[in-house]
């Protein structure tokens, strides 16, 4: 396992960062592997194991030590056991949250915006499937252009409601927009974007009919006066 890991492209991640681990069910194979699954998280340095608490939402956090480690994740159940590994780099993280010189802190230094599903509103709600991604960083175009995925849906039903938090997003935001996407050709094309408030967080999505079947993103923009100095886009899709 570790000589594996240690032979795939490293993911450097911030020192304590919280993270999301999300497994998607092939269901064309029939099976509920969500019956009596057991989920582990490990990492590994100089021959010692670390294991790491997993909660509900399959939300865990990384240590503070920095260096390397091997990320080892086990999934069991009665159909089986499956092995999934990572080749993380801790780094010390960066206290400045600030706009320095016109520029932001690394992108992978900050913190991400969350979506979770909540089915009885008030309730903790479990991580939704989604991307988020970084589409220009301290080196932006006004006229970027950005190529909308086609992304794995996240299942949803009538009444239930999505909360995406920005809340701890540092520096934050200068403007949130929340944008329509068509999905019915391949270009993927904006229908409609809507300015959202920036301390209107977290914002509440109320699922109804016409929502399902639907794909969205939430841009984050951060400006420098009128440049645009860094660009993200989070993107779910319901089902």
């Amino acid at each position: 396992m570790e000589e594996y890991a240690s032979s795939l492209n490293e993911i450097k991640v911030p020192s304590g960062q919280a993270v999301s681990l999300d497994f998607k069910e092939n269901k064309k194979n029939g099976g509920d592997i969500w019956t009596d699954a057991k989920i582990t998280v490990t990492l590994l340095k100089d021959q010692k194991r670390i294991e790491l608490a997993l909660d509900d939402s399959g939300e865990f956090k990384f240590p503070t030590n920095e260096g390397n480690y091997i990320l080892e994740v086990e999934f069991k159940s009665s159909a089986g056991m499956a092995q999934y590994a990572g080749n993380i780099v801790i780094e010390k993280t960066s206290k400045e949250t600030k706009t320095m010189d016109g520029k932001l802190p690394e992108f992978s230094s900050m913190e991400m915006p969350s979506i979770k599903k909540v089915k009885v509103p008030g309730t903790e709600g479990a991580v939704f499937d989604h991307s988020y991604e970084e589409v220009c960083w301290n080196n932006c175009d006004n006229n970027n252009q950005y190529k909308y995925p086609d992304i794995h849906s996240g299942d949803v039903e009538i009444g239930d409601e999505l909360l995406i938090d920005w809340l701890n997003m540092k520096p934050h935001p200068s403007e949130i927009n929340f944008i329509y996407i068509n999905t019915e050709n391949r270009d993927y094309e904006v229908i409609k974007k809507d300015s959202i408030d920036i301390t209107n967080t977290p914002l509440k999505i109320k699922i109804d009919k016409e929502k399902i079947n639907s794909q969205y993103a939430v841009e984050f923009l951060w400006k420098n006066g009128r440049e645009i100095i860094g660009r993200s886009m989070l993107i779910f899709r319901l089902e």
